[in-house]
């Protein structure tokens, strides 16, 4: 019995993984960079996944020592959600007829996908510091509409707590 490679050579596979880049800028010193790195043949390219996180999270992260609801304070979403996101990059870079020039595309789409409008929370970072009052209508805005939840649930807050929040407001 014969067994036929399904690829003849190695050219044809296209492998990645991420890999955190530490800052060098003052002040974010314990900040990085997320690339996915992939290679495919000859090609060797890092890719930019748009986020920058904390180092203690990515640590956190590749040693699978977090919770999927845990909030990763640098970028404002949840474990979960990052670990979905790189795992869909990473299948969609390892699929047959994968195209290097697409990366940022699909990188973009996965996020978009996986993050269904959190996007806004990961790539608009306000500059400077937050009037409590510009916070205070984000939050109950993010209440309302489930973007942020009970604490530790996924259960969204009841009409009594914004109406509380609403009166703090005033």
């Amino acid at each position: 019995m014969y067994f036929v490679p399904l690829h003849h050579s190695n050219q044809d596979i296209s492998r990645m993984d991420f890999i955190f880049i530490k800052s060098s800028k003052a002040g974010k010193e314990d900040y990085g960079s997320i690339y996915a790195r992939v290679r495919s043949g000859k090609a060797n390219m890092k890719v930019v996944t748009g986020f920058t996180i904390k180092q203690l999270e990515w640590e956190k992260y590749r040693s699978l020592q977090y919770t999927s609801s845990a909030l990763m304070s640098s970028i404002g979403i949840k474990y979960g959600q990052f670990a979905q996101v790189l795992a869909r990059i990473k299948a969609a870079f390892e699929a047959d007829g994968f195209n290097p020039k697409e990366a940022k595309n699909i990188i973009e789409s996965v996020k978009h996908d996986v993050l269904n409008g959190m996007m806004q929370i990961v790539e608009v970072k306000p500059k400077g510091r937050m009037l409590f009052e510009d916070f205070l209508t984000s939050y109950i805005e993010d209440m309302e509409t489930g973007r942020r939840t009970k604490k530790g649930r996924t259960v969204k807050v009841s009409p009594a707590y914004i109406k509380g929040l609403r009166i703090i407001q005033k």
